[in-house]
């Protein structure tokens, strides 16, 4: 659902968190991306062993967003459809890599 629909808007996004995920018809999908979502960080995380969403399906969608010239981090990890506490960590640090450590504004009163 992240890639289908973060990699249509025409607005910025400040990234999109792919776990487990593929392209949903990805012979089309290409010809569907907004040029705005080019700049827009992707991090695919997935589990070596998931009997759901296949590793290979998963892959494909990262290297044909790396083809496509896309800001693309891919993490796996051995395990089936589920997370893990490596892979949180993972997520963690990039969305600190991007984010950082801005506190929020306070209104004022």
């Amino acid at each position: 659902m992240a890639l289908h629909v973060g990699l249509r808007q025409p607005v910025p996004l400040a990234g999109l968190l792919v776990l487990s995920g593929y392209l949903v018809l990805p012979d089309k999908a290409a010809s569907e991306w907004t040029e705005t979502a080019r700049g827009t960080p992707v991090y695919f995380s997935h589990g070596t062993r998931d009997g759901v969403v296949f590793h290979r399906r998963g892959r494909d969608a990262y290297e044909r967003l790396e083809a496509a010239g896309y800001n693309v981090l891919w993490s796996d990890y051995p395990m089936m459809h589920e997370v893990c506490m490596e892979q949180i960590r993972d997520i963690g640090e990039w969305l600190q890599s991007f984010v950082g450590d801005h506190p929020k504004e306070r209104a004022n009163s």
